[in-house]
């Protein structure tokens, strides 16, 4: 097969992948039929396995249905397309902070946040709120505090208050914890 013939038949499968992805987003948002709209994103990613907003669509769909493993398995997947694309660290931090994983859920936050890319202000504000509540999952009380520091840029005067008042609530919470506990209890948890 020559070269024009591979550009040739790799055009026909984009504009397959493409016509697929299109009926998919018909299928889901016009007929509200996401089995249809599933089966039509798993062919176009059969005929270009890298189509990432194929991938997204498909992903969404699976947190829709609450099956946020097969999401998470495919922006990995995405991921490995594209390492540098911060929507898909987001995605994949996302939902590692909704499955409980607060530590890989600050790992994919970071790795966001690290490119040297200019990261839309809805986009970063998100990833910072996101590591905000991750620090506080973990506990990490100091570096969330510093998250509070470093979005005073990113966010409006009102998000920036409300996170803090979160920040004082549990700081609270578990200085109140910590009273409760007998000093022997204290010294346990150490």
């Amino acid at each position: 097969m020559s070269i024009l013939e591979k550009k040739d038949k790799n055009l026909v499968l984009d504009l397959r992948s493409e016509r697929l992805y299109r009926e998919a987003e018909d299928e889901l948002f016009y007929f509200n039929n996401t089995y249809n709209a599933i089966e039509k994103l798993k062919q176009a990613l059969d005929y270009t396995p890298g189509l990432i907003k194929a991938i997204n669509l498909l992903a969404s769909i699976f947190i829709i249905c609450g099956d946020f493993q097969q999401a998470c398995n495919l922006y990995k997947e995405a991921e490995m397309f594209e390492p540098s694309n911060v929507k898909i660290l987001a995605n994949l931090a996302n939902i590692y902070e909704f499955m409980g994983n607060d530590k890989i859920a600050k790992e994919y936050v970071d790795k966001a946040l690290a490119f040297r890319v200019e990261i839309p202000a809805a986009l970063k504000k998100s990833l910072l709120e996101l590591k905000y509540t991750v620090l506080l999952n973990l506990k990490k009380y100091d570096e969330a505090e510093k998250i509070l520091i470093d979005a005073k840029y990113a966010l409006t005067a009102s998000e920036l208050r409300t996170l803090q008042a979160e920040s004082l609530f549990i700081t609270r919470q578990h200085e109140q914890i910590k009273k409760k506990l007998s000093k022997t209890e204290l010294r346990l948890i150490k």
